[in-house]
């Protein structure tokens, strides 16, 4: 199919085109049992149109309180200035490397740029720009599977992708994964169409591929692993190391490798990975266990839901994934069967093993291998139609029920909480311009008050302590510290314990300056 797949004797000499040809007739060619699965691609258009409807027809107000998408906002920010890449409103505290380095890839900051160049901080506006971008990661999923499963399959594939409650949610966010996902998905497609319509591809795509493999590494660091994906495939399918595949890696490399060197975003995070085995067995198995939650969300509910639910599911989708992953496997490996085997390993190493958005990247290829393991499972049982019209009324039914759960009104906390905004405003008109805050959120501070902005320790191991507070404040020389209690991480009740305890104990240094029921602001003296 997309490399060199098992051949019938007497067709040693096909090319990979001719074997693709003829395995893309036999899933597309077979027989649905549900008038739903026959092939039109109108249908495909009509359920696009309808999730990105969707999607923007109940975006909400506001944004959550994670302040990543500030960042980005910020670097946007300065590049628009001709200032560089730098969010110089943002210092970094070394000890809390969850909030990462001054710099962070610049690859959405690029794509949010049109938008705050004519409409500022609209973050609905963006917002809709990355449901696009989703749309177009849908389409993309549908192209890669043309050969797997038939139309019908692909267009419950789309649909279980776009309406997954995890992904619905993120119509509200301003994030990377769905600008990256575009970029992946692309450049898989782009080593899909090399290697399955031609044996000699033209050198603009090789072109087109290495910048969209370049623009996938300066959205997120972990897109190299599209360069391994590149070398092993065409190692796979032609024993040799092709002109196509030199073009693309030294179109990517050359420009991948001075961003990373300039802007130092990967050795910003060198200290958030950890390659022991056991913590790379450990990570591996919380990462399998978080799928369970694309399909029983862990949304707060007022009503306790039952757990038992989401094991089912992550037993019964992990192991027809599998087996549709071996099915696609034997028919021949191409780029969707190896990006996820060097994708997986960074992602296992880095310190945070079970932040489901990580698995995005791969996610699209765990929803289609499902479908083709229980697609051959409905071929074999002599009631296999009813099986898999159970499991479908099972995660329609699923999905129904935890996106009810999910939020629909405007967000109130962060950009949507009034008591913040207030605070913000106080601290633009009652501030300089050179004065230092330490905040919870430094990234997001910063960008509402354009005043330098850091955070006080924080520790995911240990709770931090009064004497760190203060040991911080006399390294950077804060002049203001911002505490409240509104923020729901598992590190919290003990930093607000330490935030109380240095307040009172260096009581003679610190001044309350700005109260409200959920914020308060002190102006710090000389410890």
């Amino acid at each position: 199919m997309f490399g060199r797949s098992r051949q019938k004797k007497g067709d040693t000499n096909a090319c990979p085109r001719q074997r693709a040809s003829k395995l893309r007739e036999s899933v597309v060619g077979d027989r649905c049992w549900c008038p739903l699965f026959r092939p039109n691609r109108s249908r495909l258009l009509i359920l696009l149109a309808s999730i990105g409807g969707l999607q923007i027809a109940t975006i909400r107000a506001g944004h959550q309180w994670g302040d990543d998408f500030a960042h980005y906002i910020l670097q946007a920010k300065h590049m628009l200035a001709g200032d560089g890449f730098v969010a110089r409103e943002y210092l970094p505290n070394p000890e809390v490397l969850n909030l990462g380095p001054q710099t962070v890839p610049p690859g959405l900051s690029v794509v949010l740029l049109p938008v705050y160049a004519v409409s500022g901080l609209n973050f609905t506006a963006m917002k809709v720009l990355l449901i696009l971008g989703m749309l177009a990661c849908l389409w993309l999923t549908d192209q890669l599977f043309e050969d797997r499963l038939p139309p019908g399959w692909r267009l419950a594939l789309v649909a279980l992708i776009g309406l997954n409650p995890v992904i619905f949610d993120l119509r509200d966010s301003i994030e990377t994964e769905k600008p990256f996902l575009v970029f992946e998905l692309l450049a898989l497609y782009l080593m899909v169409r090399a290697w399955r319509s031609r044996e000699k591809p033209p050198l603009w795509e090789a072109v087109a591929l290495g910048l969209t493999i370049f623009a996938a590494c300066a959205t997120r660091n972990v897109g190299v692993a599209l360069l391994p994906t590149l070398a092993v495939m065409s190692l796979f399918a032609f024993r040799r190391l092709g002109l196509f595949a030199m073009v693309s890696g030294a179109i990517a490399l050359a420009g991948t490798l001075p961003v990373f060197r300039m802007l130092r975003t990967v050795s910003g995070y060198r200290g958030s990975f950890h390659f022991s085995p056991s913590w790379m067995m450990k990570s591996a198995v919380a990462m399998a266990k978080t799928t369970q939650n694309f399909w029983w969300t862990s949304t707060p509910s007022a009503v306790a839901h039952p757990r038992f639910i989401a094991y089912i599911t992550l037993v019964m989708a992990g192991g027809f994934a599998l087996y549709g992953a071996w099915l696609s496997v034997r028919r021949g490996p191409g780029p969707i069967e190896l990006f996820p085997l060097f994708y997986l390993p960074i992602i296992c190493a880095y310190f945070a093993p079970r932040f489901i958005l990580y698995l995005l990247p791969v996610f699209p290829f765990y929803v289609g291998y499902l479908l083709i393991g229980l697609r051959d499972v409905e071929q074999r049982l002599p009631r296999g139609k009813i099986l898999v019209a159970a499991l479908a009324s099972a995660a329609v039914l699923l999905y129904i029920v935890c996106l009810g759960r999910a939020g629909w009104g405007p967000i109130r906390e962060g950009i949507g909480d009034p008591e913040f905004v207030q605070l913000t405003a106080f601290i633009r008109s009652q501030t300089a311009p050179s004065d230092l805050l330490l905040f919870r959120k430094p990234r997001l501070l910063a960008l509402l008050t354009e005043r330098t902005s850091s955070v006080y320790p924080i520790h995911l191991d240990r709770p931090t302590t009064p004497d760190e507070i203060r040991a911080y404040i006399e390294k950077t020389h804060a002049r203001y510290l911002i505490t409240s209690p509104v923020f729901n991480e598992p590190d919290s009740p003990q930093t607000d314990a330490a935030l109380d305890e240095f307040v009172t104990r260096f009581k003679e240094h610190v001044t309350l300056v700005y109260s409200s029921p959920r914020y308060r602001l002190y102006r710090l003296g000389l410890l």
